[in-house]
């Protein structure tokens, strides 16, 4: 594979933990960005402790790329990656294409022409790796990475994995709703209103402007910080680092994806 070296050199568990942690926020196939915000943020798996928030596929023609890359980096102990929907998607879209082979029952999850190119491209092996990610990740003391999102109602402990990767919006007794014609329910607050931790969460999934990533502060100090700045819809694609509490992004190179719902500029 071209494009970025991958550091093979084990890392000692007491090194790993002095490293800076930096998050990298929604990829959706977007290669060359991947690789250029890599390059921008100096990547170096002595020094930098990489985390995915994942939607690493779908809606863009190098999905495979991204794929391999983090995979490969994830193998080598040189970064991790949680699951996304669209990873979730993939392994039930995958589940549902193996059943049809063997039954002839028609696969119920529709894809579109590319992505349904791009699934087909991924190996069993790709799709295992995809289907060994955890839904959060540990960053450090209160501090997690997850995909999506959180029901305040319930403690960290106890969430919903299909929530966790794809909750937005919350009643006012902090359970999700779900969205309708991908506009926010009426009654309905986005998640991180409602969440008070005492988890401090880094997440993806949910493009609120194409330029400005969302930081959310409660009254109690608990703080969420979403990364996912609309790389594929034309916007940029985002790194914030946990220990300088800077972000670092790239300009899409187009519009690889026309959104179906209104975004900030």
């Amino acid at each position: 594979m071209s494009g970025y070296n991958v550091n093979m050199n084990y890392i000692p568990p007491d090194d790993r933990d002095k490293r800076q942690i930096v998050c990298i926020g929604d990829s959706h196939g977007c290669y060359d960005e991947l690789i250029e915000l890599l390059d921008k943020i100096d990547f170096n798996p002595t020094t930098t402790r990489l985390v995915f928030v994942g939607d690493l596929i779908d809606r863009s023609s190098k999905s495979l790329e991204c794929v391999k890359l983090v995979r490969k980096l994830c193998e080598a102990g040189d970064a991790e990656c949680v699951r996304g929907n669209h990873e979730e998607k993939c392994i039930r879209y995958r589940n549902y294409e193996t059943k049809r082979y063997f039954t002839g029952q028609p696969n119920p999850i529709r894809l579109s022409k590319l992505d349904a190119a791009m699934h087909a491209t991924y190996t069993d092996a790709d799709v295992d790796w995809m289907r060994r990610l955890p839904l959060t990740i540990h960053l450090r003391d209160n501090w997690f990475a997850i995909h999506g999102g959180l029901e305040p109602a319930y403690k960290f402990s106890q969430q919903s994995p299909s929530q966790i990767t794809r909750c937005r919006y919350v009643n006012d007794k902090g359970i999700a709703v779900p969205l309708k014609n991908f506009e926010q329910p009426l009654d309905s607050v986005y998640w991180t209103d409602l969440w008070d931790g005492p988890e401090n969460i880094i997440y993806g999934h949910m493009v609120h402007s194409l330029s400005t990533p969302l930081v959310d502060v409660r009254p109690n100090g608990t703080k969420c910080i979403g990364i996912d700045t609309g790389v594929v819809y034309g916007g940029r694609l985002t790194s914030y680092n946990l220990d300088t509490d800077t972000f670092i992004q790239v300009q899409a190179k187009k519009v690889y994806y026309e959104a179906k719902f209104n975004i900030d500029e």
